[in-house]
């Protein structure tokens, strides 16, 4: 057996892959949102900041910073690339509070609209979610092997635990 390819996905940034690749990321309040199609062991991975594209104020970053824009834009690479819709779902990790501030504070609540904007996009998509890591108060790292679709999400003080 060979050692997988590692790749990092940075913020605002997205990566595809197949076969023996991992895709890694670290996330607090941002979210991965990993797509996979099992039967030609592929996928990919965005890493967004916010929630939507559309509702933003500076619109003059990377449209891999939103939600409603990577979703679509991941999809679309995988596609392009063999795999099938009625195939792939996706696992979703990060949406963390990392600032304990008032609840009703735009900060406090960026984790939470992430997550919720993740979903809503998601479901729109006909995508189902066969797997999650998200909310909590803590930053996680996350490896996204190819080869079978799991994910390792590891956190400081915790056991891994596999999606």
């Amino acid at each position: 057996m060979s050692v997988p390819e590692l790749i990092d996905v940075g913020i605002e940034d997205m990566k595809t892959a197949s076969g023996e690749t991992v895709l890694r990321t670290t996330l607090g309040s941002c979210i991965a949102i990993c797509l996979y199609d099992p039967e030609e062991k592929s996928g990919g991975m965005a890493h967004v900041m916010l929630p939507s594209f559309e509702g933003a104020k500076n619109t003059k970053g990377s449209p891999l910073r939103y939600a409603d824009s990577a979703i679509p834009l991941l999809l679309y690479d995988i596609l392009s690339k063999g795999c099938k819709k009625e195939r792939v779902y996706a696992k979703i990790a990060g949406g963390a509070r990392m600032f304990q501030l008032p609840d009703d504070s735009v900060t406090s609540a960026i984790g939470r609209n992430n997550l919720a904007k993740v979903k809503d996009v998601l479901q729109d998509m006909e995508i189902d979610i066969k797997g999650e890591s998200t909310g909590g108060n803590f930053s996680r790292t996350i490896l996204f092997y190819l080869e079978t679709g799991a994910i390792t999400v590891k956190a400081t003080g915790t056991p891994d635990v596999i999606i």
